[in-house]
């Protein structure tokens, strides 16, 4: 079915910009008889309608809604355009038909190869012919078409290899980045013959600010850890908005890669989601939308701290610091090198990467909270950062129970320091892991249930808490932890730790997108239900949300009236006063139990063992030497109980020198083990 192509309102040098198709080392000049016309006569009355309606909430590239289901219309009315906010309404559906060549397919794998044999990403766009996003509104198709599209793979453990570089076969969901801003003349990306040649350099500028509703890029992510529900991340970036915490606007949409004159390959259900810049920044602001301490944009716009002259505050992304192996996000050092921008050739990526003013070399706020951080009192840390937002960020981030979150692995966030004061507040990103999502990596064995609220270990890192943010405020100031438990109770009383909260939202996506769901790689059945099996299955919101609020009202000394199912109460009275636990078994004899092998007491109630793996097999037991002296043993994850059999593990060698943590949780009467893959030093 043909797309109707009405140009809305643009200059002739922006319609340029979109006319490159294909284009390999051509000049952008020779381009102007080269243009697409108009498949339907367009009136001119509805032409100068359109073009009255042309501004910046209108994508540079649009058409005219067509219809392409049966119970949709072509009706278009010109003075009720679509919204940024229509683009991230869940009662909307998007479907995004990107036509790329298998050539362009390949490029991007053996970017992701020739990278990773560094350590690194690859920045490099690849080329889409065209891209055509098409969003349902009420019945109605309202479709986006842009031609020489950026694509890029996305992600840091999920990159992969994805294509038969010989058949052109797709065998591999990967996330993607689009670019509508990319323009393919970097010499460091782009061979000659590859490389657009913009002699019209009006073109080039309009194709620099070429945007889909005010976003350059566009996040796409797939259902990675195979989340039944489909909709956890969307569901935990909508509910730290619904609290005032700034984050990423997300919706659902069909992705599907029309390759050559292959069949169209349908990747499934994706997450579309706003790119992480400055446009994040001013659309949150501008919105009707309050965020914890933020001013309007009119407000933050003409901030004086920061970058004089700019619009934004200091924006930084959180990453691993890939190439320059100068450690994590942990906010424990200020050595100059963890900050910057991602040089254009990709050899490092700071572990603080700067998200706006690029052009500046100013992280003197960013320093300072750290510093601060290291050094000060928790006062003095609030000098820098906004702690009610923070405690609020905190409490609704153990409620979610992310183990690669800022607490638990200094990962997955971004920071904003505004330019009205000059604070930071936390912005979440890449919420994958959380509420019950355990697929493939299972840290603490419970899928973070039975982490306390007070606990001071870094569950997805394996140690003990390094971010003195942590340990300085809510786990030692008795301001602060106020504070957070407030905000832990607010939490606890809200809308979202409702079943049927989620269960609505849930609904809303199953009912517009099971039918397309199943991809042409792999079928994942749409269920609220999930079988919890430790990082071979995620557990259930339900289950989730029931087993974390008994480890968070425990904490918070409530009691949980409506709970019924007491089943577990002997269990959890069987160890629930012993205070000692060894390890004990053929690391060394059966009766050894000297302070060697002692569990060291966290809590009141958490104790921990570290043991380093020296053999390939271990089998050991744990003892008590309270009430006379007993044996325990649970499987990984269970119930102690008394006498049980030996545990034993078999490790591979590469496990050699590893850390084996043990844990045993006396107010739950759990013992629990997981092998932490950083070295023990």
């Amino acid at each position: 079915m043909k797309l109707f192509r009405g140009i809305l309102g643009l200059s002739f040098s922006m319609i340029i910009t979109s006319c490159t198709l294909g284009l390999q080392n051509k000049s952008v000049d020779s381009l102007n008889n080269s243009l697409t016309s108009v498949d339907t006569p367009i009136s001119e009355e509805l032409t100068s309608d359109l073009n009255s309606q042309a501004s910046s909430d209108i994508p540079s590239t649009s058409v005219l809604p067509n219809s392409s289901t049966s119970n949709s219309t072509s009706i278009f009315d010109p003075n009720a355009p679509l919204t940024f906010e229509d683009v991230f309404d869940i009662h909307n559906t998007i479907k995004i038909d990107i036509n790329v060549s298998k050539e362009e397919l390949v490029k991007i794998q053996d970017d992701f190869y020739e990278y990773d044999r560094r350590g690194l990403k690859s920045p490099i766009y690849r080329r889409c012919d065209e891209v055509t996003i098409i969003i349902n509104k009420n019945g109605r198709d309202y479709v986006y078409s842009y031609e020489d599209v950026g694509i890029r793979m996305k992600g840091n453990t999920s990159r992969t290899d994805f294509i038969d570089e010989r058949s052109g076969d797709i065998y591999n969901n990967i996330h993607f980045k689009l670019s509508f801003e990319e323009t393919f003349d970097n010499p460091l990306y782009y061979k000659e013959s590859e490389r657009t040649i913009w002699t019209d350099s009006a073109a080039k500028l309009a194709r620099e600010d070429r945007k889909f509703f005010e976003m350059s890029k566009l996040d796409l992510r797939f259902n990675r850890c195979e989340d039944h529900a489909f909709i956890r991340e969307y569901y935990a970036l909508e509910m730290f908005r619904d609290f005032g915490i700034l984050s990423q606007h997300s919706n659902f949409g069909q992705v599907v890669i029309h390759e050559g004159n292959k069949s169209p390959f349908n990747y499934g259900l994706y997450l579309v989601t706003e790119p992480l810049n400055k446009s994040f920044i001013k659309h949150s602001l501008e919105s009707t939308k309050t965020y914890i301490g933020m001013a309007d944009w009119n407000e933050e716009k003409n901030g004086t701290i920061g970058v004089s002259g700019s619009k934004y505050g200091q924006l930084y992304k959180a990453s691993y610091g890939l190439g320059s192996g100068l450690g994590r996000a942990d906010f424990t050092s200020t050595d100059d090198r963890l900050f910057g921008i991602e040089p254009e050739d990709a050899s490092y990526l700071p572990v603080y990467e700067l998200k706006t003013n690029k052009d500046t070399n100013d992280h003197s706020l960013i320093k300072n909270m750290i510093s601060t951080i290291m050094n000060k009192s928790a006062d003095e840390i609030a000098s820098k950062i906004d702690m009610e937002y923070f405690t609020m960020y905190e409490a609704i981030a153990t409620v979610l129970g992310d183990p690669d979150d800022l607490r638990n692995n200094y990962n997955n966030y971004a920071m904003y320091f505004r330019r009205t004061d000059g604070k930071m507040v936390i912005i979440p990103i890449d919420q994958d892991r959380v509420l019950g999502i355990s697929k493939y990596w299972d840290p603490t064995g419970s899928a973070m249930t039975e982490v306390s609220p007070f606990s001071n270990r870094a569950e997805g890192a394996g140690e003990n808490q390094q971010n003195n943010l942590y340990n300085k405020t809510i786990l030692a100031d008795t301001t602060y932890a106020s504070l957070y438990k407030e905000n832990l109770k607010k939490v606890l009383d809200s809308k979202w730790i409702k079943e049927e909260t989620f269960n609505e939202i849930y609904n809303i996506v199953k009912n517009h997108y099971e039918n397309i769901s199943h991809t042409s790689i792999f079928n994942l059945e749409w269920s609220l239900e999930d079988f919890y099996r430790g990082s071979d299955q995620n557990m259930s919101f339900a289950v989730y949300i029931q087993n974390k609020m008994k480890t968070i009202n425990r904490a918070l000394n409530i009691g949980d009236d409506n709970d019924d199912n007491n089943d577990n109460d002997d269990k959890l009275n069987v160890i629930a006063n012993y205070t000692t636990f060894y390890l004990t078994g053929e690391m060394d004899n059966w009766n050894k139990t000297t302070e060697e092998y002692k569990f060291k007491r966290e809590e009141s109630y958490l104790y921990t063992y570290d043991y380093i793996i020296d053999r390939e097999s271990l089998e050991c037991k744990i003892y008590t030497t309270d009430d006379g002296g007993r044996w325990l043993r649970s499987e990984n994850g269970g119930y102690l109980q008394f006498h049980g059999d030996n545990i034993r593990l078999i490790f591979d060698k590469d496990f050699i020198q590893r850390v084996l943590h043990f844990e045993i949780n006396t107010l739950t009467g759990k013992m629990s083990w997981s092998i932490y893959f950083n070295t023990w030093n």
